[in-house]
């Protein structure tokens, strides 16, 4: 996206609205960190980024990272650099004193068996941490794909144990999020969903995701699965790709609006 229709889109909106920038990386944009900077304290800005380079951390109000290793190795190999890992962590440790700063894992089938020490690692190394939040890999890869048998295994052997070394929101966001093995393997999570006659998704109406060319669509997670939303229905994706407390707030605000009568909202 170039900056005059980044501006564009930005305008449309109030400065209360949250600004929030995913990938691609948003550090190879070289426009970008500077608009953040001259805009951060009259703007909300979010930002998904590897931290490979340093961002503009003071201007940034939530900063969410990726680090799927904490063996240096492992990680410099997946990213096919020799630095990244220590340039990773050293960014991780400055932004977690500037701002609110969590790390994501994204669990596959070759780093299941590693979540705990990864834990471990992150509440040594970065103790003033927001959170560490775990994601399921989502595409077709036979190295990374979980299978059920791996799933139900995780969630038998290793959740238990995860659990003691989570702390503080890094607890609460597994419990709401990593709430049971078919999460990570293909299926319906959310059969209660069925209750939703309607199919809409009322949480979409406050947001709006757009696309480097400034298409814009209702949901970001369905954006994310290249699934494009004009209006804010549920479609089937919903049932597996959603989160528990968004499928919640839907069902509730359902009953609200629907079987609610003069007491709808």
């Amino acid at each position: 996206m170039n900056e005059e229709l980044f501006d564009n889109i930005i305008n449309r909106f109030s400065s209360k609205t949250i600004i929030h920038i995913t990938g691609g990386e948003p550090s190879t944009v070289p426009w970008l960190y500077e608009y953040v900077k001259k805009h951060g304290e009259s703007l909300r800005f979010h930002i998904n980024s590897n931290l490979f380079l340093p961002a503009p951390y003071n201007s940034i109000k939530r900063l969410k990272v990726s680090l799927d290793s904490c063996n240096p190795e492992v990680f410099n190999k997946l990213v096919h650099s020799k630095k990244a890992f220590d340039n990773v962590v050293r960014n991780i440790s400055d932004a977690s004193e500037k701002t609110v700063t969590s790390v994501t894992y994204t669990l596959t089938k070759s780093n299941l068996s590693d979540a705990i020490n990864f834990v471990r690692f992150t509440n040594k190394t970065f103790p003033k941490l927001y959170a560490v939040t775990f994601s399921i890999y989502k595409g077709d890869n036979k190295d990374f794909v979980i299978s059920k048998d791996e799933a139900d295994l995780f969630f038998k052997e290793t959740v238990p144990e995860l659990k003691k070394e989570l702390k503080g929101e890094s607890y609460y966001l597994f419990n709401e999020v990593m709430d049971n093995a078919s999460q990570l393997v293909n299926g319906i999570r959310f059969p209660e969903l069925d209750l939703i006659k309607t199919r809409i998704c009322y949480l979409s109406l406050s947001e709006r995701t757009f696309s480097p060319k400034g298409e814009e669509s209702f949901c970001s997670h369905l954006y994310r699965d290249k699934i494009k939303q004009e209006r804010n229905v549920i479609t089937p994706r919903c049932y597996y790709g959603c989160a528990k407390k968004l499928v919640k707030f839907n069902t509730e605000v359902f009953k609200e609006v629907i079987c609610g009568g003069a007491n709808g909202i």
